[in-house]
């Protein structure tokens, strides 16, 4: 069993996944505020695989979630889900006779967004449009280890169901996306997050110029560095996500992720597309994509 300390998250983000994870969430996962012993990981645990997302039902919302246990997991979010009533989790830790092991107890809570707890564990939810929601939380799972989970919601008059085939249009936004690795050289490392900035050109249909990116450090610079390639799927509703040689050094770069993506308006019949949001899960990796048309 391999135990991660405070001292060593800012290591392991840096030298494994090249500082993506740094900084990750908006502040839920920078190993500032990480707690003193996260709990101990075990090696190579077995990753679902990719599905095809499945809103879950709750009154006048489409809303949809991603965790390391896969797609809509979390049955608390089937209930009557809004901008101002949002299920998350407060986080405590314990160690129970002073074992080494830190184990995470959860307490449901909702929040009204845009909302963020900035210590770790925390949360962090910004408006999507009008009337919609994005963001992270974290979870325990059955051994009471912690994970982030990503979720969206908007309000279904919103969402542009009629997109054009051919679509043309320039979306973008930074720190668009937020994405956890699941594994790391035998670590669990789901209960980090990382955020990207996201730029995506269609014309006629078609990905023209797809990049996920971060600013990283090299030296006394920042060089912008690609993290995943973005091309075209099945239709313009279907993004397909693929690491670089830049994550982790490559480790992930067979490892494609499919987002089934909805476009929202800006206003119930606008039918501007003004919004893209989606969920996308791969074999070691999972996220949550957003952007907003130009």
């Amino acid at each position: 069993m391999k135990h991660i300390h405070k001292g060593s998250l800012s290591l392991l983000c840096l030298s494994l996944l090249l500082a993506a994870c740094s900084g990750g969430g908006g502040g839920g996962s920078n190993s500032n505020n990480a707690p003193q012993n996260p709990p101990g990981r075990g090696g190579n645990p077995q990753a679902p695989a990719p599905q095809s997302p499945n809103p879950q039902n709750n009154g006048g919302y489409i809303v949809g979630t991603q965790g390391k246990e896969g797609q809509n997991k979390d049955t608390r979010w089937n209930a009557n889900i809004n901008k101002g009533s949002v299920p998350v989790y407060n986080i405590t830790a314990t160690r129970p006779g002073n074992q080494g092991k830190t184990l995470f107890e959860k307490t449901p809570t909702t929040i009204k967004v845009p909302a963020e707890q900035k210590t770790y564990p925390g949360y962090k939810f910004e408006a999507l449009g009008c009337d919609g929601f994005y963001g992270y939380y974290f979870d325990t799972d059955a051994n009471k280890d912690l994970f982030v989970v990503y979720g969206y919601g908007f309000n279904k008059d919103l969402e542009s169901k009629n997109v054009p085939a051919d679509m043309t249009a320039d979306y973008v936004k930074k720190d668009g996306f937020l994405f956890s690795v699941r594994n790391v050289q035998g670590i669990d490392t789901s209960f980090l997050a990382a955020k990207a900035d996201v730029v995506i050109q269609f014309k006629n249909g078609k990905i023209t110029r797809g990049e996920i990116t971060r600013d990283i450090r090299e030296g006394d610079s920042l060089k912008n560095t690609q993290l995943f390639k973005v091309e075209s799927g099945n239709s313009v509703n279907q993004l397909v996500i693929t690491p670089t040689d830049n994550l982790s050094k490559g480790r992930f770069k067979e490892d494609k992720g499919i987002a089934e993506v909805h476009y929202v308006d800006s206003s119930k019949g606008a039918n501007d597309r003004k919004y893209l949001i989606g969920t996308v899960d791969a074999k070691g990796w999972y996220g949550i994509l957003s952007a907003e048309k130009n």
